[in-house]
């Protein structure tokens, strides 16, 4: 019986594993209350956005004023959070609606095409943010430079451009920064939702890992009742 056991111990151990990953992707993707609540700074620019057709999928233009800075919203019933807007294509709506939690390379998944960043891009972002966001703090004119060259390193991904006339200089002068940065990044993902525009974030402060300790307890538990303790 004593090899019986043990391999019910190694299942019990695969079962903890498989119910821990089961509730991780289930915490990812489940719908999030996320309520837009403006751009801080009341700035704004003059930006010409050209972004080519891809499959079926038609080119995209646009030429205009534009709100640029932290875009704020509310996860839930939290804190607001100072951050940046993802898509190009989205507008930003004032209200609540359900966003998913999605890696940032796999982002923006928009209403006008699903046209994914990439690792390299996502990479570019997380230098942008690592380099400039404690500054944008303090700094609305950081804060909207830093958002048009995030919207820049995208438009270049989808093979497209983005250019402005208050902030150019200072954008591409981010972008190139992060030819030379060596330092760590931020772990950001995005908030993405087909119809709005999409929310970079960094992790939510703990939620999802006491509830990742909470479910690990309860697995213990029983694993400890059926299979014998820790041996």
């Amino acid at each position: 019986m004593q090899p019986m056991k043990k391999t019910l111990k190694q299942n019990a151990s695969k079962l903890v594993l498989a119910v821990v990953a089961l509730i991780m992707a289930q915490a990812t993707a489940q719908a999030v209350p996320l309520t837009f609540e403006g751009v801080t700074g009341d700035l704004n620019d003059y930006l010409e956005v050209n972004i080519p057709a891809h499959g079926s999928t038609p080119a995209y233009t646009y030429s205009g004023d534009t709100d640029v800075g932290f875009a704020t919203y509310k996860i839930g019933n939290g804190p607001t959070v100072d951050s940046f807007c993802i898509d190009i294509y989205d507008p930003s709506i004032p209200q609540v609606e359900n966003y998913t939690q999605v890696s940032l390379s796999a982002s923006p998944v928009t209403s006008f095409g699903s046209v994914a960043m990439g690792s390299a891009t996502a990479i570019t972002i997380e230098k942008l943010w690592a380099m400039n966001y404690t500054a944008a703090l303090s700094s609305i004119t950081t804060a909207a430079a830093l958002q048009e060259a995030i919207w820049k390193a995208i438009a270049e991904s989808a093979g497209g451009t983005v250019t402005g006339v208050e902030y150019e200089s200072e954008a591409n002068a981010m972008l190139a920064d992060t030819q030379s940065y060596q330092g760590g990044l931020p772990p950001l993902f995005a908030w993405s939702n087909n119809t709005y525009q999409d929310y970079l974030s960094v992790p939510d402060g703990g939620t999802t890992a006491a509830l990742l300790g909470a479910s690990m307890t309860s697995l213990i538990l029983i694993r400890r009742k059926y299979f014998g303790g820790k041996k």
